[in-house]
């Protein structure tokens, strides 16, 4: 489901908010015969993300001339070329008011490099950082640098897989456990939300298959490189997360007596309804989902998320039944721990607290954590912590 632009932002904002200390100020070697500008440069041209999904760069700002620069302004810019589809801009700009800071003055005739250290955010396309500038006389000056953006050698050593459900493409990408003498292994399913694709989930998979988990990763109709068009977690998307499911059943070294499945925003609805419609589902951890259309639809504060629920879905309410479940809790089996944020404007904490109680009062295996103050991202390392207590103790021999 749609989260506002503002939300999408604030990852990539994170993504830079550290920028390392100074490594070196000196003085440029000039060019004969050529009047120079002010410049900044990346190093390396082409970044890769290391293990730990990070991206490692510098930036050297130079300044030949005769008077001092004076940093006002910067941005970053992420575009990404040839990703999955995500549904959402994927071009995102915004200020940089500590790279600002960080530049301050750069004195005449001298150079300054910055490192700089960021989550990967993208496995191909471009960053673009750009300063603008005043020196002593008030003449302005605009400095811009670009690096490409290649997957990293974790992406590359887990490229993506298609199957065929119902005549349409579905992308899935398959994480083994790191520690192949520990077979067989329990399995989780990780299922996207809006905005998002498989690729994108590659880090918290990497988390899960350092824990002994085997994962599986799976595009939505409509997202990353499944055919769509989305359904608003309706019958294609639950075909062909369920077909996503099943592939990991059938992994080698994988126990399909101990399957989990693990989804966020869209994807923790997708797992409430898979756990109602099939009881291999062992263990299951709903993030942030909706489990009443109805619910949903009156309590989001985003009219966007009400014009997708309609364009996806239909008018139609068993349409809207079939995709709640609420409707059909009596049929969850298996073990389910919601995770939701006291604050979140997307999507209402209030439903999800009422499909909770529906389920303690009949008697199902349920936790819930709603998480103070947090909206509908929750606090990474609060909300995957305990999911990951819950998928250790619930999938164990």
């Amino acid at each position: 489901m749609p989260s506002p632009r503002l939300a999408t932002f604030a990852v990539i904002c994170c993504m830079f908010a550290c920028v390392a200390s100074e490594i070196s100020t000196s003085a440029p070697s000039p060019v004969a015969g050529r009047k120079q500008d002010p410049a900044i440069r990346f190093e390396p041209a082409v970044i890769e993300a290391d293990e730990e999904f990070t991206w490692h760069l510098s930036l050297t700002l130079t300044n030949p001339l005769a008077v001092p620069l004076i940093a006002d302004s910067g941005r970053v810019v992420v575009e990404g070329l040839g990703e999955g589809e995500t549904r959402v801009a994927r071009t995102n700009e915004l200020p940089l008011s500590r790279l600002v800071k960080d530049v301050g003055t750069l004195g005449p005739g001298t150079s300054r490099t910055l490192g700089w250290t960021a989550p990967a955010t993208i496995e191909h396309g471009r960053v673009s950082i750009e300063i603008d500038m005043h020196d002593s006389s008030g003449t302005s000056h605009h400095l811009t640098a670009s690096a490409g953006v290649e997957p990293g050698l974790y992406s590359k050593q887990h490229p993506s897989d298609l199957l065929v459900v119902g005549g349409r493409k579905v992308e899935i990408v398959y994480v083994a456990p790191a520690d192949s003498s520990a077979l067989p292994a329990p399995g989780v399913l990780l299922v996207h939300g809006h905005a998002h694709h498989a690729r994108q989930m590659l880090r918290r998979a990497r988390t899960l298959s350092r824990a002994g988990f085997a994962v599986m990763l799976v595009s939505q109709p409509g997202y990353g490189f499944s055919e769509g068009p989305p359904d608003f977690m309706g019958l294609r998307t639950i075909a062909a997360t369920s077909a996503a499911f099943d592939r990991l059943a059938r992994s080698p070294g994988v126990d399909s007596t101990r399957l989990g499945a693990w989804g966020f925003s869209r994807g923790a609805t997708v797992v409430t309804l898979l756990m109602t419609r099939r009881g291999d589902v062992r263990a299951g951890v709903a993030q942030a989902g909706i489990f009443d259309m109805w619910a949903g639809y009156r309590g989001t504060r985003f009219e966007g998320i009400r014009a997708n629920m309609v364009a996806e879905a239909g008018p139609d309410s068993s349409a809207w039944r079939e995709r709640s479940a609420a409707y059909s809790a009596k049929a969850l089996k298996g073990r389910l721990l919601i995770l939701h944020g006291e604050d979140d404007a997307n999507v209402p904490v209030a439903q999800a607290k009422a499909f909770y109680a529906q389920l303690k009062a009949i008697g199902a295996d349920v936790e819930a954590e709603y998480f103070s103050g947090a909206e509908h991202a929750l606090p990474r390392d609060q909300a995957s912590g305990r999911a990951m207590e819950f998928l250790r103790r619930t999938l164990a021999p």
